[in-house]
């Protein structure tokens, strides 16, 4: 079945807090649990995991190695999922060196720059020309990439990917890609995200402000 994106954004949140409750040491969860570790009801924990026939027990919940596997199954699938990266300045190597890309179920491959002081295919996660990138993903079915790039080269890289078979892009460039048919792009502007956070913490300055200014107001 085709899922939302709302829908995905979810089971992401409630994989993200079973491997939290994971590291706690738990092995056992109720949608209570989910829904206060992810902001949302428990009827719509219930609801999302009923759509894939993930049932609990109402006593001892639901487990959460099984729930994380069964989530991962859905997600990613059963295979190890690879992942390239195309740009390897200050953010894509961090992600390349991040651990979580690096685990049972995802994995970064290669990155790929045009700048011949980043190239280095003998590292743990090699590094290549930019002109190897379409042999690379078709020789390894690599279906998703990472664009982090400047803006001006973002559709240029895009158009390679899709032309060297890459099916979903996440995008860092600070640009709007228009998607090609048969392909996802999923856009972080880390910028945006600080601003959207800035106007309501802003927002609820401004109604503390208005409702202290009520109360004063009453009182005198």
């Amino acid at each position: 079945m085709t899922e939302s994106k709302e829908f995905i954004s979810r089971l992401l949140k409630y994989k993200n807090a079973l491997t939290n409750f994971k590291k706690l040491g738990l092995v056992k969860v109720f949608s209570d649990n989910l829904g206060d570790a992810t902001g949302l009801a428990s009827s719509q924990v219930r609801k999302d995991f009923s759509a894939f026939k993930i049932t609990g027990n109402k006593r001892g919940g639901y487990s959460v190695d099984a729930l994380i596997d069964k989530l991962d199954h859905i997600l990613v699938g059963d295979k190890k999922q690879r992942v390239i990266v195309v740009g390897c300045g200050n953010i894509g190597r961090a992600l390349i060196e991040y651990n979580g890309f690096h685990g049972e179920k995802l994995k970064i491959m290669a990155g790929f720059d045009i700048n011949k002081a980043k190239w280095d295919p003998d590292a743990k996660v090699p590094i290549y020309p930019l002109e190897r990138m379409e042999d690379f993903v078709k020789k390894n079915q690599i279906k998703v990439g990472i664009i982090a790039v400047p803006e001006n080269d973002c559709a240029t890289i895009y158009e390679k990917m899709a032309a060297a078979g890459i099916k979903g892009v996440l995008n860092f460039a600070r640009v709007y890609i228009r998607e090609a048919e048969g392909t996802v792009v999923d856009t972080v502007n880390i910028e945006l995200k600080i601003e959207n956070l800035f106007y309501f913490v802003n927002a609820l300055s401004k109604d503390h402000d208005y409702h202290k200014g009520k109360r004063l107001l009453h009182e005198g």
